[in-house]
């Protein structure tokens, strides 16, 4: 017997200080650095989730959390989702949240506008008519 799995095509990708966010047709996926999650769980005595899988049918919420000192994260917030902590090292392993780049966030941008149009497109037409004429930076789902 044949098993054949379907395998998604990645539409945007983009990496971070601690891991790479990829954008797929159903779902968001984060996966964080394996030199860092070890660090992490050596130092904090922590198990940080390794690989997360957001389904963009759940997201409620969508955010960035500034630092002064390190790159701001990008928080994805839905349903029993993990809530920030304050401390940022902490909140970089999260397995909703995303650190951005130290150096060059273009792709980033680009990643989260095509999110943005993809989870209000699933959105009824009367919840989301003119959301996307008045785009801003983060904004929260109906």
């Amino acid at each position: 017997m044949e098993h054949s799995a379907v395998v998604e095509k990645a539409i945007a990708q983009c990496s971070g200080a601690f891991s790479t966010l990829t954008l797929y047709e159903t779902y968001l996926s984060i996966d964080r650095s394996q030199f860092i999650c070890d660090v992490h769980e050596l130092v904090f005595r922590s198990h940080p989730i390794r690989k997360s899988r957001i389904e963009l049918a759940e997201i409620t919420e969508l955010g960035l959390s500034a630092s002064m000192l390190l790159p701001p994260l990008f928080v994805v917030r839905f349903a029993g989702c993990a809530q920030l902590t304050g401390s940022i090292l902490h909140d970089a392993i999260l397995g909703n949240v995303h650190m951005l780049s130290f150096i060059d966030n273009r792709p980033f941008y680009a990643l989260y506008h095509q999110l943005e149009t993809m989870i209000l497109a699933r959105r009824p037409p009367a919840e989301s008519a003119d959301v996307l004429d008045d785009r801003r930076p983060f904004r929260s789902f109906p």
